[in-house]
């Protein structure tokens, strides 16, 4: 409706939205540099291309803050926000920023739906994986989060989830994290297999069983019948994953 009222106005109307559009966008850059363009792909008036341009050269500046060393937390947080509608500008700052600002990862899952590139992701978060010696069980728990509701279909899917297992030795929750997935290829279904034979009654054990909930159900009460005799939490758990 809004548009169609717009495109009634008269042209010397039209011309002073649309400047009052443009200065918006360049005076307060930071919180409305996508106004003049947005105005423009809404009514179909105005100089679209000036507006992407300026769109275009206000996001890499935002984008080349996030590597500025002066930088801290807070300033990283409120340029992420502002680069919520444009993602993919950030694909190649992660592993820096997630190296840099631990909780980071955290607002990282929320755009990671919108980033189109999804294999670049994968291949940043190897790299982060690959490089980084002092990543943090909460880093490492949602990245495992991330490649599970995000990342699944990528190439390297694979190689990015047996990072992950690898790396949150030490650190269960992290690790449950990823045996909870519910995918039964590379390795997985294997390295379940066996924690669940132990009859550890343990974070990682219960993640563990809950992976199994995509097998058939011979096979789920195959691997879930050892289990289920390690403790009482472990036999609740394996009733409850019996009938999914």
């Amino acid at each position: 409706m809004s548009s169609q009222i717009t495109l009634n106005l008269p042209d010397d109307i039209l011309q002073k939205a649309e400047l009052w559009a443009k200065r918006i966008s360049e005076r307060y850059a930071a919180e409305a540099a996508h106004f003049w363009f947005f105005w423009c792909k809404r009514t179909g008036k105005g100089n679209a291309q000036a507006a992407r341009q300026l769109l275009a050269e206000q996001i890499e500046q935002l984008t080349s803050l996030l590597a500025d060393p002066k930088a801290d937390e807070s300033d990283i947080d409120i340029i992420l926000q502002l680069l919520q509608n444009n993602t993919d500008s950030l694909t190649e700052q992660l592993p820096n920023l997630l190296e840099r600002f631990p909780n980071v990862i955290k607002q990282l899952y929320k755009f990671s739906k919108s980033i189109v590139d999804k294999d670049a992701l994968a291949d940043q978060l190897i790299e982060l994986l690959d490089e980084s010696s002092a990543l943090l069980e909460y880093q490492l728990f949602w990245m495992a989060v991330i490649a599970e509701d995000h990342l699944s279909k990528t190439k390297h899917f694979g190689e990015l989830i047996l990072k992950l297992y690898k790396l949150s030795a030490d650190h269960k929750i992290a690790r449950a994290k990823v045996l909870e997935i519910p995918d039964q290829s590379f390795g997985l279904k294997d390295i379940r297999a066996e924690l669940l034979k132990s009859g550890m009654s343990d974070w990682p054990s219960w993640a563990a069983a809950a992976g199994t909930r995509t097998l058939t159900k011979a096979d789920r009460n195959h691997a879930l019948k050892y289990f289920a005799n390690g403790s009482p939490i472990n036999k609740l758990i394996s009733d409850c994953v019996r009938k999914l």
